[in-house]
C-alpha cells in the first residue's frame, strides 16, 4: 500500500519571534539594487503540491516544502505573498529598507510513497543571502536550521494469511461478448480482508498487473 500526497504537519517557522535581522548595513542610495533571496539545499524529489516543490528530509514518503518570509509574516501560519522555495535562487523581497529582516516557514508533507515509520533529523536546510543585482558574491550567506527530531509513525493495516494469495474465479466467457479491442466481459468478486488497522486509516488500494507492471489502478 502507499500513501496521497498531503500535508503531515502544520506550518512551522523560525526564529519563534516570527523574524530575524539579518542585516542593516544599507544605505538609503542603494535599497532598490539589493534583495533579499533564499533557497532550499536539500535534494529535490522532482515532486510538488500547491505550487510548492518537495525536497527529500531522509525518510522515504515524507518530505518538506519551505516559503521565504520577511518580517511581515506571523509565525506559524503560511505568508500568501511569499515564495516558494526552490533548488535555486528566489527574490523574497527587493530594495525597500536599509535592513533586512527575514525567516522561513517550513512544512512536512507526504511526497506519494509509501510512509515508513522513522525519525525525521534535518539540521540545514537552505540559505538566505542579500544579494545586489549585478555583482556575483551575496553581502551576507545565512543558513536555514531545523533542529530537533521528529518521529514519524505509519499507520498500517495487515493483510490477513487468507487473503494474501487470492484466486478469483472468472468463470465462462463467449467470445462474442467482446465489442473490440480494450472491450471486457465477464468478472469475478473477491475480498481482500485486513486486520491490525491503525485507529482513524483512510484506505486504498493499488492493484498492478501482474504481467505487465505498467498497468495499475488505484481505489
Amino acid at each position: 500500500m502507499s500513501s496521497r500526497q498531503g500535508y503531515l504537519t502544520p506550518w512551522f517557522s523560525a526564529p519563534s519571534s516570527g523574524w530575524t535581522r539579518i542585516y542593516d548595513g544599507c544605505t538609503t542610495n542603494n535599497t532598490s539594487n539589493i534583495s533579499l533571496e533564499g533557497r532550499v539545499t536539500l535534494p529535490p524529489t522532482g515532486r510538488s503540491i500547491d505550487g510548492f516543490p518537495i525536497f527529500a528530509t531522509g525518510v522515504q514518503g515524507v518530505g518538506i516544502i519551505v516559503q521565504g518570509r520577511d518580517r511581515n509574516a506571523s509565525p506559524g501560519v503560511p505568508a500568501p505573498s511569499a515564495p516558494a522555495l526552490g533548488p535555486d535562487w528566489t527574490t523574497i523581497v527587493r530594495g525597500w529598507s536599509p535592513f533586512w529582516d527575514s525567516s522561513f516557514g517550513a512544512r512536512l508533507v507526504s511526497t506519494g510513497d509509501t510512509i515508513v515509520t522513522s525519525t525525521v533529523s534535518l539540521g540545514r536546510i537552505g540559505e538566505l543571502r542579500i544579494a545586489e543585482s549585478g555583482v556575483t558574491n551575496a553581502i551576507v550567506p545565512v543558513n536555514l536550521m531545523v533542529g530537533g527530531t521528529l518521529s514519524i509513525t505509519s499507520r498500517t493495516c495487515s493483510v490477513s494469511v487468507g487473503s494474501q494469495n487470492i484466486v478469483v474465479p472468472m468463470g465462462a466467457v463467449n467470445r462474442v461478448a467482446f465489442s473490440g479491442v480494450g472491450s471486457t466481459a465477464g468478472g469475478g468478486n473477491f475480498a481482500v480482508r485486513l486486520e491490525n488497522c491503525s485507529t482513524g486509516l483512510n484506505l486504498f488500494m493499488t492493484f498492478t498487473d501482474g504481467s505487465n507492471p505498467a498497468i495499475r489502478r488505484t481505489c
